[in-house]
């Protein structure tokens, strides 16, 4: 019985004090009160009851709280009494006290540094998940200073404030944002807040209702379970906002930029939120269009990686058209001296774009111009356009003949059907392409059909194997090939243990390859891309897919509509970005690139820069928009970089 009841008693003293930090101040409270009343009582009863015994009690606490008046007492027993109070006034008042104390502050230190307690912010930019392409994201917005500053000059704020909300904030998370960004890092400028989307309360701690944007960058690693799965959290996500936004903000619903890994998902995703404020980029069809263009057009991902990233070179802007408001569209291929017009945004609620369009269109008043420029800020030019002779049947329609090319494909991911589906529309050429996977020719079959794709031009044959394995890759000739693609496999948890299984293919196709007279073209896509200087080979193209989607997002993000003109210039239906040979214009063997968008211009094309010879290794020799006076050999170009509109091999 007794056993029982010291249980019973130790159970009760254990959950109070693990009810908090005020629980135990208080049964520390209470210890010391009951040792001064005790000590007091002692005291008293010894001395007769001579002192006032409220006095005695106010001794015992002095001495159990101040150990400095231990010399001041007067007696033996009251020396014994004293002595036993301030050794337990240093084990509780001193010891437990600040263990208490010390405990409670770490707790709240650690509290802190979860990311627990909810921001107050206005017009503030919001990236909702933690993936591979959430720090691109991040070093893009923060990269992009002119977008920023037109971007918070549209909301009325004065400096851009980005919150996070990742699955845990942790001390590695803050030093890998550190390392990502270096300079660009402020710790009061990226905000970081633990939480999952997928939880209102969690949503709240980065004060989304009152966001100017929110991101959702998406993810695309661990399997096509994982990419539906990643699609149905993202479709959750704007569900959750759109409810939950009108109780927390007064305010419209911020503009939502999100990253689906299935196109089918996409009027899903603006069904959920809303047409009018969401922005949903399809990244398994962009990463197909990519990855097809630059198996037709090999050296098109040192273009695409110079448009469409802030890090160097020219990027494409909007710019106000007022000024050219009546004037044809060729009248501008001169414009500005530091920048080239590739196109209009017409209308503004229901915009549409026109890239390389007519000579002859007219700029409207709903116009604004579609301009590839280093800088937003652009300096007029005083060289006049100059009439564009009568064009020859062989300018106004160039033939493309449809070449038979064979196409390697080694490896599986999401993204394979839409590079299928993107070869399989372009009737000008006449493609055979061998596929090795790991994955069942069932298996394949099956995520075909699913993904929508019916194959009616191109012929496809399937190979079992493992491009990771010696033995299966040295079974197929490798010079009988044009091109050779290695897709990076989505089947693993991080992009380093995808990239590294690339890697091993690569150098095993490289060494397959070292003594042909002839090497196909090699097209490697990578999750990371800071493992592109891990190849070697000048004649390997390096396409990292996450970091341009990245850019894109981030990009859309500050300025929407580019969103229209990306999903134009990147589609199978509108213009294209591709080389032509030098030879295929009347220049000069000394010309300069004024002159070039001259001879583009009389062939219905834009002329976007040039592709050196093969001494210019930098960015695979290419140089888009140079200045105009810039002179250059023909000798040294082998190509030239337009954009142009095919239509059954004709210009549109």
């Amino acid at each position: 019985m007794i056993e029982r009841i010291r249980r019973q008693v130790v159970f009760s003293l254990e959950r109070f004090l693990l009810g908090g930090t005020q629980y135990r101040l208080m049964f520390l409270a209470a210890l010391i009160g009951a040792i001064s009343v005790i000590g007091g009582i002692l005291v008293y009863v010894y001395n007769g009851g001579q002192a006032d015994l409220a006095s005695e009690i106010w001794w015992a606490f002095l001495r159990l709280t101040d150990p400095g008046y231990l010399g001041d007492d007067q007696g033996a027993f009251r020396r014994v009494i004293s002595t036993i109070i301030t050794i337990l006034g240093y084990v509780l008042f001193l010891g437990a006290l600040i263990a208490v104390m010390t405990q409670w502050l770490h707790g709240t230190i650690r509290q802190l540094e979860q990311g627990l307690t909810p921001i107050a912010k206005r017009n503030h930019v919001v990236i909702l998940g933690w993936t591979s392409r959430s720090p691109e994201v991040l070093r893009e917005l923060l990269a992009s200073t002119g977008r920023i500053r037109r971007f918070l000059r549209r909301l009325g704020a004065r400096k851009l404030q980005i919150a996070i909300l990742v699955p845990d904030v942790d001390l590695d998370l803050v030093v890998q944002l550190r390392e990502l960004l270096g300079p660009r890092y402020r710790r009061t400028q990226v905000i970081l807040r633990s939480g999952s989307p997928l939880q209102i309360d969690h949503l709240r701690r980065v004060d989304y209702a009152r966001a100017a944007v929110l991101i959702i960058p998406g993810s695309d690693q661990n399997g096509p379970d994982e990419v539906a799965n990643s699609d149905a959290r993202t479709v959750k996500t704007m569900l959750t906002v759109r409810q939950y936004a009108a109780l927390d903000s007064k305010g419209p619903l911020p503009l939502m930029v999100a990253a689906v890994n299935n196109t089918r998902v996409v009027d899903v995703a603006e069904a959920a939120y809303g047409h009018d404020r969401a922005q949903i980029v399809a990244t398994d069809d962009m990463v197909g269009r990519l990855m097809s263009q630059n198996l037709r057009h090999a050296g098109l991902s040192y273009v695409l990686n110079e448009v469409l990233s802030h890090d160097e070179g020219s990027e494409i802007y909007l710019k106000d058209a007022s000024s050219w408001v009546g004037k044809p569209v060729g009248s501008l291929r001169h414009a500005f001296a530091d920048a080239i017009v590739i196109g209009l945004l017409r209308g503004f609620s229901n915009a549409t774009p026109l890239l390389n369009p007519a000579a002859s269109e007219v700029v409207t008043a709903d116009d604004r111009l579609v301009v590839l420029a280093v800088d937003y800020d652009l300096t007029p030019s005083s060289t006049p356009s100059s009439p564009l002779p009568q064009l020859s049947p062989r300018a106004s329609a160039q033939s493309y003949e449809a070449p038979e090319r064979r196409i390697l494909i080694l490896g599986w991911n999401h993204t394979l059907p839409t590079v299928l589906k993107e070869l399989d529309r372009h009737p000008q050429e006449r493609l055979q392409i061998d596929l090795m996977s790991t994955i069942g020719v069932k298996g394949r079959e099956k995520r075909l059909r699913q993904s929508g794709v019916t194959l009616s031009r191109l012929s496809l044959n399937h190979i079992e194997g493992d491009y990771a394995v010696p033995g299966d890759l040295a079974a197929i000739t490798m010079t009988a090939y044009h091109n050779i693609l290695i897709v990076g496999s989505d089947r693993f948890d991080t992009a380093e243990d995808a990239d590294a299984r690339t890697l091993l293919g690569y150098y095993l196709v490289r060494e397959l390859l070292e003594r042909a007279p002839k090497r196909p073209h090699v097209l490697v896509e990578l999750r990371d891309p800071s493992n592109a200087d891990l190849f070697a080979d000048d004649d390997t193209e390096v396409l990292a897919t996450g970091e341009i989607l990245s850019h894109v997002i981030a990009q859309i993000a500050l300025r929407a509509d580019l969103r229209l003109v990306f999903d134009l210039l990147l589609g199978p239906e509108g213009p294209e970005i591709m080389f032509r040979p030098i030879s295929d214009f009347a220049l000069p063997d000394n010309f300069s690139f004024a002159e070039l968008i001259e001879a583009a211009a009389r062939h219905g094309e834009t002329a976007l820069g040039m592709r050196l010879g093969q001494h210019a290794t930098s960015k695979g020799g290419i140089i888009l928009n140079p200045p105009r006076q810039d002179r250059f050999a023909t000798e040294t170009c082998n190509a030239v970089v337009v954009l142009t509109t095919w239509s059954n091999g004709d210009r549109a």
